[in-house]
């Protein structure tokens, strides 16, 4: 271009702000100021949308951030509301939770925006007692308030204060629970097995005429599983509209028969599903053989454990070779467990072999209990469980002989 105004310096710096390209946006401001050409309100809006929209490093663009805000204020722009709402989320997103309380404090009249940007940045860094204080001074709570507070509470492990916040929030009798909302509390009442409250959301839910949507059903089958429920998790399923492509839904429905021990009602609906032209992944044969372990059908698990790749196509998994190895072992097959778990195509992990050491303790094996329990020690040397497993298995051992 022979001449360069403004607007095509913000059209070309707002382009790059939306590839989050933080180092040439950065690059461009410096190219305009030395032609003589000031940033504006929009530059300084593009600019600091990039901080939201890029996957960064925060610990490498802290300095930048603090460049951009000492330039704001130069020009003149650091009491603008959305630029100073901007500044939140940027210092949020590059950790300094300070200095975005610092540039709220110097708001004279936060709006929603602003706010729901403070309460973000809280929940976002982990400092949840800050995050619920702030929630209780707000003015005004929306539902974008009452999600962040719900979603971050059920995030750092506080299930029953996320499920509180749901029902002052019902009791409010201001806004109404949304999708999102919804999804947070199924998972928390899952959490916690919290059935009857479970089941009063999915009245809720059923009253907003939600209860066939793909993500809601989901959140639905998850809830009644972790509850032990899988009737209703199962009536949650087949409400579902449009489930047939969606291997996950079945995946999910057929894990909670088989972690109920309903070995045929998963194998029912592993065959609709197979029918239905619904492809089986990796976690449906996860599912597939710790139903045939719950059932305690070795010959079946075998059966299953050598179609996963030959008849279905599917790549094995650590999984799949654990959860085998864990039904070996439960069969007192301990040599076999062994060497499975030693020869798969994965390197084996603790996890796999403490599989293998709980298997023992089932089968009572205390000379492949202590090699296995070498194994464990060898992948992690601090932790403390296979010592535990072994005490519990030398222990189960000493009441055997004492009983003879």
């Amino acid at each position: 271009m022979p001449e360069r105004d403004q607007v095509s310096w913000n059209v070309i710096v707002a382009a790059f702000a939306r590839a989050g390209d933080i180092d040439r946006m950065l690059g461009l401001l410096d190219a305009m100021e030395r032609q003589g050409i000031y940033p504006n309100r929009l530059t300084f809006v593009a600019l600091l949308d990039a901080f939201d929209r890029s996957e960064m490093d925060p610990s490498r663009f802290s300095d930048e951030g603090e460049l951009l805000h000492s330039k704001i204020s130069q020009h003149g722009f650091h009491f603008d509301l959305q630029i100073q709402t901007s500044l939140i989320k940027m210092y949020d997103r590059l950790g300094s939770v300070e200095k975005a309380i610092a540039v709220f404090d110097r708001i004279s009249s936060p709006d929603a925006i602003a706010w729901n940007s403070l309460l973000s940045a809280f929940a976002r860094n982990g400092d949840l007692d800050a995050a619920n204080a702030l929630f209780q001074r707000m003015p005004e709570r929306s539902l974008v308030s009452w999600n962040i507070a719900i979603a971050a509470n059920l995030h750092c492990g506080r299930a029953k204060t996320a499920l509180w916040l749901l029902q002052v929030m019902d009791l409010d009798g201001g806004d109404t629970a949304d999708r999102a909302i919804f999804i947070t509390a199924l998972y928390a009442c899952g959490v916690l097995e919290k059935l009857r409250l479970g089941e009063a959301i999915h009245a809720e839910i059923a009253a907003f005429g939600l209860e066939t949507d793909v993500c809601i059903g989901t959140a639905l089958i998850s809830m009644y599983g972790k509850c032990h429920r899988a009737l209703l998790a199962r009536d949650a399923f087949d409400r579902i509209k449009e489930k047939n492509q969606n291997v996950v839904l079945w995946s999910a429905t057929i894990g909670i028969y088989a972690h109920n021990g309903l070995f045929d009602a998963a194998m029912e609906l592993f065959f609709r599903m197979c029918l239905e032209g619904v492809h089986p992944n990796d976690v449906t044969f996860v599912n597939i053989l710790s139903a045939s372990a719950h059932a305690g059908d070795l010959s079946n698990a075998r059966q299953w454990f050598f179609s996963v790749a030959t008849d279905f196509g599917v790549a094995y998994t650590r999984d799949h070779y654990v959860c085998m190895a864990d039904m070996l072992a439960r069969s007192g097959l301990m040599d076999q467990a062994r060497e499975l778990v030693g020869d798969m195509p994965f390197v084996p992990d603790s996890c796999s072999w403490k599989t293998v050491l709980a298997g023992c303790l089932v089968a009572g094996s205390l000379k492949q209990a202590e090699r296995v329990a070498c194994s464990v020690i060898e992948c992690e040397p601090e932790d403390s469980s296979p010592y535990i497993m072994l005490s519990n298995i030398y222990s189960a051992a000493k009441d055997q002989i004492l009983v003879c």
